[in-house]
Parts: structure tokens; C-alpha cells; sequence
């Protein structure tokens, strides 16, 4: 059977459609990644879409049987039997492996959809399930909620593979034991935080100051989610103090709507490091054309001689 892998709108290897890949491979399918306007030439297509605003696909007449599926439709459920299998590494040529070993989480921020999807936090998967490399991408929601997390961490200082939890890690659970965990890994780059309310500025700090204590000598960035502009430059400079590198992520709801447009060109900003760390905000506005902002009635964003945050 000829099996046609879709892949919508991830901005990193679809983890979903290398397990499948891998449990139709086992069947000696042939399988490969297309575009729906090739759909029509496979048998069996499955479409993988992670984010809601995107555009689902609408496929060919001719193609064949087709799943719809991702977290962007709703779903997080692969087929019974697939969930499990080893992915497809060579799918996307991957030199690093990728899997969860928890998933949900037991936070309910209001702004996440990670509770409503995938529920509280669980054990998912003993890291021996997908480890293939040297290297591996965790995508837990929050590994530090749950033991099992925990132990898989310890299972990775063990085995000296380098580490990446892309989602973050949840800085009110980094006290000292966990600090010295955490400073035990090998880190691909960043131990990756948030800061997505002015509430987290002080946790945060204080898990900075514990990973310090613990020896921990490596890179930490903060997401920070940005829905206005007064909170989000606080934050922003607040993280730049401790020597922490901040990521802006404009807030978008299910729908796709987003913040207002000064957010939008803030995140932008803080995002090109190069500009952010040599450049004024109103400078960076004006040579975008977009001057005009200067002048709304924002309180905290007026033209001085000095940068702002």
C-alpha cells in the first residue's frame, strides 16, 4: 500500500507522522511525505495539522481513505498501536531523537489549551521507547509535575545523553534537589523557563539563583507570553537583569485571533537578538514603517534617549 504523510504546519519534525510512518513501514508499506496536490497518487493519507489557525487541507478528488488529526483539529490520540512505536527518524533525516515522557499537565493556566487536550500530567513513555541518538527533544508539558519525569531525567544523566525540554520546565518545582538534577544533565543549549505573568518575575529569579548554587554554568532562556505591552517589556527586562534570555510569544486564542499590533512588533523586536541588544524599540519601529505606534497612548512606551524593555 502506498501511504501519503501530510504534514500541515509543523515548525519541527511531526512526531505524529513518524510514528506512523514507523508502524506502516513494519506492514512493508511504501510511505512518504507529499503535499495535498499530489494526494490522489497514495492509497491512504494521513493529514497532521498542529495549530488551529492554520488552514486544513482540502484534498483532491481521487486521493484515497484520509485521516485528519493533530492538536491544531483537536486530537491528540494516535491509532491504537501506533502510539507506542519507535518513530521514523529517517522521515526527516533526524539526527536526534524526539518523544514525550509525560504528558498533560496539572496547571490550569487560562490561557493553555494542554489540560483541556491531553488532561493532567501522566506518565507517557520510558525514554528507551524513542531514544535512537546522542541527542533528544523532550516535549513534555511539564516533566518536573510528575516522578516519572523526574526519573527519566535521572535516567538521562545516567546515560550522558545531551537534552532539550523544548515546552520549558515549570520554575516553582526547581528547588535545590531538582536544581542539582538540572544542573546534571547535558544540555543541548538552554534550560528552557516561563515567565508568562508578572507573578512568575520572582519565581523565576529564584530558580536562577538555585541553578547557579547547584553549578549550573549553562544558557537559560523564559518564554514570556505576551498579551499587552506594559506587562510583557516588564517582564522582559526583568529576565535581561538575571541573565536570562527572553523568547516573546504573542498570545493567540483557538481561533487564531492574536494580540494588538505594538505586542506583535515588541515580539519581533525582543526575538531578533542582534536588533534587541543594539537598537531602540521606537528605532526599530520607524525603520519598519511603523512610527505611528509611538504616539498611542501607551504610557510606558515614550521616545527617550535610552532603550527600552
Amino acid at each position: 500500500m502506498k501511504i501519503g504523510l501530510v504534514d500541515v504546519d509543523s515548525k519541527m519534525p511531526n512526531l505524529a507522522l513518524m510514528k506512523i510512518s514507523a508502524y506502516h513501514k513494519g506492514q512493508h508499506d511504501q510511505v512518504e511525505l507529499t503535499t495535498p496536490i499530489f494526494a490522489a497518487s497514495f492509497q491512504r493519507i494521513y493529514c497532521s495539522q498542529v495549530f488551529s489557525w492554520s488552514k486544513t487541507p482540502v484534498l483532491p478528488d481521487g486521493a484515497g481513505k484520509v485521516w485528519y488529526g493533530g492538536p491544531g483539529l483537536g486530537s491528540v490520540q494516535l491509532m491504537s498501536g501506533i502510539n507506542d512505536m519507535c518513530p521514523d527518524y529517517d522521515l526527516y533525516h533526524c539526527d536526534y531523537s524526539i518523544g514525550f515522557t509525560t504528558r498533560g499537565c496539572p496547571r490550569r493556566c487560562e490561557w493553555c489549551v494542554v489540560p483541556a487536550m491531553e488532561g493532567n500530567i501522566r506518565p507517557e513513555h520510558d525514554v528507551d521507547v524513542f531514544l535512537r541518538h546522542g541527542k533528544v527533544l523532550l516535549l513534555d508539558n511539564n516533566a518536573l509535575a510528575h516522578p516519572f519525569g523526574v526519573q527519566q531525567m535521572e535516567k538521562l544523566v545516567r546515560l550522558g545523553v545531551k537534552v532539550d525540554y523544548n515546552q520549558g520546565l515549570d520554575a516553582r518545582l526547581i528547588d535545590d534537589g531538582v536544581a542539582r538534577l538540572l544542573s546534571s544533565l547535558r544540555w543541548i543549549r538552554f534550560v528552557r523557563l516561563a515567565c508568562d505573568s508578572d507573578s512568575m518575575i520572582d519565581v523565576v529569579r529564584r530558580a536562577v539563583r538555585r541553578l547557579s548554587s547547584a553549578g549550573f554554568r549553562g544558557e537559560i532562556m523564559a518564554y514570556v507570553l505576551a498579551q499587552d505591552y506594559e506587562s510583557t517589556s516588564h517582564r522582559v527586562e526583568e529576565l535581561e537583569f538575571m541573565g536570562v534570555d527572553p523568547f516573546v510569544q504573542p498570545y493567540r486564542d483557538r481561533s487564531g485571533a492574536g494580540t494588538n499590533k505594538l505586542v506583535s512588533e515588541y515580539a519581533r523586536y525582543v526575538n531578533q537578538k542582534r536588533l534587541f541588544r543594539s537598537i531602540l524599540f521606537e528605532d526599530f519601529l520607524a525603520a519598519r514603517k511603523n512610527s505611528y505606534l509611538l504616539n498611542s497612548n501607551i504610557n510606558n512606551l515614550q521616545p527617550t534617549g535610552e532603550k527600552i524593555s
